[in-house]
């Protein structure tokens, strides 16, 4: 089959030399016999009875927006050869089939340089490479989160609804998960897609949260939280957000890299969707969120990094990524960012949300109020609700009125202040039958037009 993809018209043979599974994937590396190596990827539920039209969507999404970010940018993903969304196939099962990236997962290089003693001189070399990648990742913007979806292999994208899975084990195939899918969206603004997010998981069931926090008073904040998120506006005269692609799993072993710190390749595309400026190419990579995540707790079991030095890891990517885009110093505060990554990621992982939205609430309340225990502040939150006018605030908070609290939040989430004028994005007409940017073009803008709907694959 693969020889029929890559090679119809000569007598090359092909053979695995290496079987990597995930969770939702599993990546067969092949070699041909002129030595020439392949990744074929296919998804783990991609059998019948199990491979859904939305699992194809996702998929021709990734392999179509992986080839359009190879072609629009210098960001180092591997190149999309060949891919099928069907069961229909040679192969018996969808795929992706991609060129093969020589280079270490940074997971790999991290444990080694941790060993010997270098990570100290390293890390700023892996941060500057990355935020490179980054700030060329930052010239194709968008106006709506969303997901790319593709009408025809060679045409220009539309923004569509965003899908996201909920991932269980499937007992009757062990060692796999089980996605199902739901769509959001598209949304024209930061703020209308964190409360989508919070209304959508407003019904669980959020009994038993620890550290005695009530349930009641976990929703008055995050209320207070919902009102006071940012804008996702990167220059001073923007009139509507703009917004940036995103990776979806930005992490150790989805960024590979060369002995010399160069980094050869991003992979791992699945889900890529559009999000706010902080969540795309201006967030922070996943490892440095460690100090965020329910499971943390340094200094014991096997955590390495301590919160003072993922602080400070956090401020490193923070200044490289700022020379890159070439913004000042307060522009985009990483600490800022990851509290707004994990308020997103507290509603997104919905098995998850009750323990990060906890973890999330008693991180957040010391650095409004550092006097406040968090348990007491939502346990009296959570009190009289119903008979206080207010909803309980004013016997609680040491402010006038909850419209300060929001004020506070405001000022603590702020993370994208107002940028003198910068270069524009090209805007890209839906009706353009033109590129999705011009060749001459530096920046390139896709709108979606209001009754643009999913396109099946």
């Amino acid at each position: 089959m693969v020889s029929g993809l890559l090679s119809p018209n000569t007598r090359d043979t092909y053979e695995v030399t290496e079987q990597k599974k995930g969770s939702f994937h599993v990546v067969y590396v092949l070699r041909s016999s002129q030595g020439h190596k392949f990744c074929l990827k296919i998804p783990a539920q991609g059998q019948e009875g199990r491979w859904s039209c939305d699992d194809a969507i996702l998929l021709r999404s990734e392999a179509l927006t992986m080839r359009l970010i190879q072609q629009k940018t210098k960001v180092p993903v591997p190149t999309m050869l060949a891919y099928d969304a069907t069961l229909g196939n040679e192969v018996g099962a969808p795929f992706i089939l991609m060129s093969y990236i020589e280079g270490e997962p940074l997971s790999t290089l991290w444990n080694q340089w941790i060993e010997d003693g270098t990570q100290a001189e390293k890390e700023p070399l892996i941060y500057a490479a990355l935020t490179h990648a980054m700030a060329d990742l930052s010239l194709l913007t968008f106006n709506k989160i969303g997901m790319l979806s593709f009408p025809d292999d060679n045409g220009m994208p539309i923004i569509t609804d965003r899908l996201e899975s909920r991932s269980y084990y499937d007992d009757d195939d062990a060692g796999s998960y089980r996605r199902v899918w739901k769509s959001y969206g598209p949304f024209e603004t930061s703020k209308e897609y964190y409360m989508d997010r919070f209304n959508a998981n407003k019904c669980l069931d959020w009994d038993g949260l620890p550290c005695g926090v009530e349930l009641a008073g976990v929703r008055k904040f995050l209320d207070v939280c919902m009102a006071s998120i940012p804008a996702s506006l990167d220059n001073e005269d923007d009139s509507k957000e703009v917004f940036g692609l995103a990776h979806d799993d930005l992490d150790l072993e989805n960024t590979l890299f060369d002995e010399d710190c160069n980094l050869v390749g991003i992979i791992d595309w699945d889900k890529v969707h559009m999000a706010p400026i902080y969540l795309s190419y201006g967030a922070v990579p996943l490892w440095l969120h460690e100090d965020w995540n329910p499971s943390y707790n340094w200094p014991y079991g096997d955590v390495i990094s301590s919160p003072w030095t993922l602080a400070k890891s956090r401020q490193l990517y923070g200044s490289a990524l700022r020379k890159h885009l070439s913004k000042p110093d307060d522009w985009l505060v990483p600490e800022k960012s990851v509290i707004l990554a994990v308020l997103e990621q507290a509603f997104k992982e919905i098995d998850l949300a009750e323990m990060r939205c906890s973890r999330f609430m008693t991180r957040i309340i010391p650095m409004i109020m550092p006097t406040v225990d968090p348990a007491d502040f939502f346990h009296a939150l959570s009190m009289n609700e119903e008979e206080e006018e207010d909803g309980g605030w004013a016997k609680i908070v040491d402010f006038d009125s909850k419209q300060c609290l929001i004020e506070q939040v405001t000022k603590l989430f702020r993370c994208l202040p107002k940028q003198p004028d910068g270069p524009k994005a090209q805007h890209i007409k839906e009706d353009d039958t033109s590129s999705y940017v011009d060749d001459e073009a530096v920046n390139g803008k896709i709108e979606a037009s209001s009754d643009e709907t999913r396109v099946d694959a």
